[in-house]
């Protein structure tokens, strides 16, 4: 007669091994940083004076996405954000023109774009490479000696490139460099 099978002799299957941190799912959140640019304006008429503008300034806004992590590291996904300026002059007015009889300036009042990302991802460390669609929200108030200010309102499409370096630092906390 054999012994008794005890379940300390059974074989143990063991746990499969999990990512330290997975990048795959939805996100939000809000970021900070800071812009620069200049602008010149091109002019037909002779007699008004323009400025060449340097735009800089602290800028805030939110964003959102979607990412798909593969077993190899690979990362997929889309994001879409919204960045707002601080509405300080320095950081808004793009360009003005001073006339005979006004004054008109260019403004900008948000930027936003939807783009893709493609990156590696090791651990809470996540490299990436981004491009898509931007669009820029502007105004242009013409402020004449009498009357009221005439406003014009655009929105401009574009396209918008760069990379980025992401570090998560907790679970649902993440940190990043993006240009």
């Amino acid at each position: 007669l054999g012994s008794p099978a005890l379940a300390a002799d059974l074989p143990i299957k063991a746990p499969s091994l999990r990512p330290a941190f997975d990048w795959s799912g939805f996100y939000i959140g809000a970021h900070t940083g800071y812009s620069r640019g200049s602008s010149s304006a091109v002019l037909t008429d002779p007699l008004a004076v323009s400025t060449n503008s340097v735009i800089s300034g602290v800028i805030g806004g939110v964003q959102g996405g979607y990412n798909v992590q593969l077993p190899s590291g690979l990362l997929l996904g889309v994001e879409v954000d919204l960045t707002f300026p601080n509405y300080f002059t320095s950081n808004t007015i793009i360009s003005t023109l001073t006339g005979a009889r006004s004054d008109v300036f260019n403004q900008l009042d948000y930027v936003g774009t939807v783009r893709g990302r493609l990156g590696y991802a090791s651990g809470p460390w996540l490299l990436y490479a981004t491009g898509g669609f931007a669009f820029a929200g502007e105004r242009f108030v013409n402020t004449p000696d009498l009357g009221p200010d005439q406003k014009v309102i655009n929105v401009r499409p574009g396209w918008v490139a760069g990379a980025g370096v992401e570090y998560a630092f907790a679970p649902h906390w993440t940190v990043r460099l993006e240009y």
